[in-house]
């Protein structure tokens, strides 16, 4: 097995891998069913060229719903109902949730946020990373000064990490 000290290079390489993949905001299945099956391709081939593994030996360490179930607690519950992430990331020292999500608007970006916190916050994940696809005027945006702090707050105390990929407007 790897641990996760493996998990800030991986993230770079799939990051890097999906920013050139320019995944449509629009297409003939869902945007969730599509965004996971780019993750889990990207991630596959990360382990296949970084770390010489077959596919077959990758699925032991990504799980993505639909994909590549997690045998298992996913995560906790809470209100009365299941969380699962759309992928997770498992290491012999740590469980990471991967949530994968999009928008136009500053408020889908929140949201996506606040649902990424919440698997820290029910118990079973070392650590949250949010990738967010981020299409239209979003795109372009710069984080404020409280929205750094606020991010600053979901890093050190939920260890819920937001990655922002800004796609040009064509892909909207």
């Amino acid at each position: 097995m790897m641990d996760s000290a493996e998990l800030d290079s991986i993230l770079k390489c799939v990051l890097q891998r999906l920013e050139k993949e320019f995944l449509p905001l629009k297409g003939d299945e869902t945007w969730d069913v599509r965004a996971r099956r780019l993750f889990y391709r990207v991630v596959i081939d990360v382990f296949r060229e970084k770390y010489l593994m077959s596919e077959e030996e990758a699925k032991e360490y990504i799980y993505v719903e639909g994909l590549n179930p997690f045998p298992g607690e996913k995560s906790g519950k809470v209100f009365n109902c299941r969380l699962y992430p759309d992928a997770i990331l498992k290491f012999d020292d740590a469980k990471i949730a991967i949530e994968l999500d999009r928008g136009k608007t500053g408020s889908k970006m929140k949201n996506a946020l606040l649902k990424a916190g919440i698997h820290k916050l029910a118990g079973n994940f070392q650590k949250i990373i949010l990738i967010f696809f981020a299409y239209g005027k979003l795109s372009k945006y710069q984080l404020s000064k409280k929205d750094q702090k606020i991010l600053a707050f979901y890093r050190d105390k939920l260890k819920t990490y937001l990655y922002l990929l800004r796609l040009p407007n064509r892909f909207s």
